[in-house]
């Protein structure tokens, strides 16, 4: 397993663990299920499909507290989808989690970013920080899409 790979599972598995502390049952997946990391369930028997985006120290990102792609990903926008983007900041012994429905994850999106080159997409942390720590979403289904 590459180290890309390696910094991706580990934040499937930092999320899933948080995730757990709030009450939601979640669980990874062993191998790739196409568009999403994580089944979950909340705590009122809401079924959740969750995508999650890792930027570390030794991914491929060109700088800390961004997530990009080589291409833009499926995405359905449906209520129960979800992404949560995890920073593993070196240095700082807690991930950051930033927890946003998947249609405001899809408005949120920037094409050929500036200085990212043609062809890669992603998001900028600043533009999830009213997302960061928002477990509750979760919860909420249709109501989180209008955040």
């Amino acid at each position: 397993m590459g180290q890309t790979s390696t910094v991706g599972r580990a934040g499937e598995f930092y999320a899933a663990a948080v995730l757990s502390r709030h009450g939601v049952w979640a669980t990874p997946f062993s191998g790739n299920l196409p568009g999403y990391d994580l089944v979950a369930i909340t705590p009122g028997g809401q079924l959740r499909l969750i995508q999650v985006k890792t930027s570390g120290p030794s991914s491929n990102n060109k700088k800390i507290g961004s997530w990009w792609l080589g291409k833009p990903g499926h995405a359905s926008g449906a209520s129960n989808h979800f992404w949560i983007f995890v920073d593993l900041i070196k240095n700082v012994p807690e991930p950051r989690f930033y927890v946003v429905p998947e249609s405001k994850a899809v408005e949120l999106h920037h094409a050929d970013g500036p200085g990212w080159g043609a062809g890669w997409t992603g998001w900028e942390e600043g533009d999830l920080q009213p997302f960061e720590n928002r477990w509750d979403l979760l919860n909420e289904g249709d109501a989180a899409v209008g955040v």
